[in-house]
């Protein structure tokens, strides 16, 4: 009994702190998007009304979307992502969140 009371604290000690740095990973992933999105964010007024970069963001985004899909992401996951991308365009810009079926 005490042994087996002994490997769940070992395993809930270990989770814990695989937890710990799954947090840690996590709030790095965060800081370099919000980083990024800053710099986009503020690039946007510069380059909005240049129709190169609306066929270039559209490209992008069409091979993007495409290679997710390839891979069998979830539907969440690609209206994650178009609501991503649409969060940093102007309204004008902004794609429609496809409708994928699977």
């Amino acid at each position: 009994m005490a042994e087996d009371l002994a490997a769940a604290y070992a395993l809930i000690k270990e989770q814990g702190i695989q937890i710990a740095q799954m947090a840690k990973l996590l709030e790095s992933h965060i800081a370099i998007r919000e980083a990024h999105n800053t710099l986009l964010q503020s690039l946007i007024p510069f380059v909005k009304d240049n129709p190169d970069f609306r066929r270039i963001v559209t490209d992008v985004h069409t091979v993007r979307l495409t290679s997710h899909l390839d891979r069998d992401v979830s539907n969440d996951f690609i209206g994650k992502y178009t609501e991503g991308v649409n969060a940093l365009l102007p309204q004008e810009l902004r794609f429609p969140i496809p409708s994928v079926e699977f």
